[in-house]
């Protein structure tokens, strides 16, 4: 089942500024799929079309059969959003994250506590669950609004480079609990700049630069087309790491 479907999607600023041209794509239900590109190529854009946030210039999408332009209410009842920049608030702890986001999209309260603790636990935060946001690390409030999403059990997901200015481990954990969710059904959209984060986590990869889609495949199809293949050597000794070479 396609879970979402954009046709030459396109977006001109008034200023006459072209963040996206074109852009055509299919994701399937049940499948993890990463826009990889540098700042400003329009990944944040597109994700916005997506979730009905912006209008574009052309083209349409359709997320479970649904018009983002003509159906926004429809769209948004089936979607989660993160976005890149998105803000812990300081006194709010995990669970009031994790229980009350589904409370707003109108889940009756014991199927919003128990979702709350579902979701508190996939993003490793149930014993952290009464702390306050202010008290915690970046990447548990990262994973504290996540887990907002997670506890609403929308179908369609995105994620709006979800690990930036995250550690090493932080990373890990939530790609971790994306994989998670994908073996549930979840359809997840995530958008990175960071080619290992691609990597690890896509079933499928769309390369964007400067508004166009370069490439799309799965690691191993993008790989192949690669067609040169370098490796930098380093002769002599490296100064103040004597003994590497």
């Amino acid at each position: 089942m396609t879970a979402l479907n954009v046709e030459n999607i396109g977006k001109t600023y008034k200023n006459g500024v072209k963040a996206l041209d074109d852009i055509s794509l299919q994701v399937e239900k049940g499948e993890l799929y990463t826009f990889l590109g540098p700042n400003g190529a329009g990944k944040t854009t597109l994700l916005r079309i997506i979730a009905t946030q912006l209008l574009p210039s052309k083209g349409k999408a359709m997320i479970f059969g649904h018009d983002v332009v003509k159906q926004p209410q429809l769209v948004r009842n089936l979607i989660g959003i993160v976005p890149q920049d998105v803000i812990s608030y300081g006194s709010f702890t995990p669970y009031d994250y994790a229980y009350f986001f589904p409370l707003l999209r109108g889940m009756d309260r014991n199927k919003a506590k128990e979702n709350a603790e579902k979701a508190l636990k996939a993003v490793e935060l149930w014993d952290l669950r009464k702390r306050y946001c202010f008290t915690l690390s970046g990447g548990e409030r990262r994973r504290a609004v996540i887990s907002g999403i997670l506890a609403s059990d929308v179908d369609f997901l995105m994620l709006d480079e979800p690990t930036s200015g995250l550690d090493a481990v932080s990373r890990r954990k939530v790609w971790s609990t994306l994989r998670d969710l994908v073996k549930l059904g979840k359809t997840i959209i995530l958008t990175t700049h960071n080619m290992e984060e691609a990597e690890m986590v896509s079933d499928r990869i769309g390369i964007v630069n400067k508004g166009s889609k370069i490439v799309e495949g799965t690691l191993e199809l993008i790989k192949e087309q690669v067609t040169e293949k370098y490796r930098v050597v380093v002769k002599g000794t490296i100064p103040g790491k004597e003994g590497v070479n």
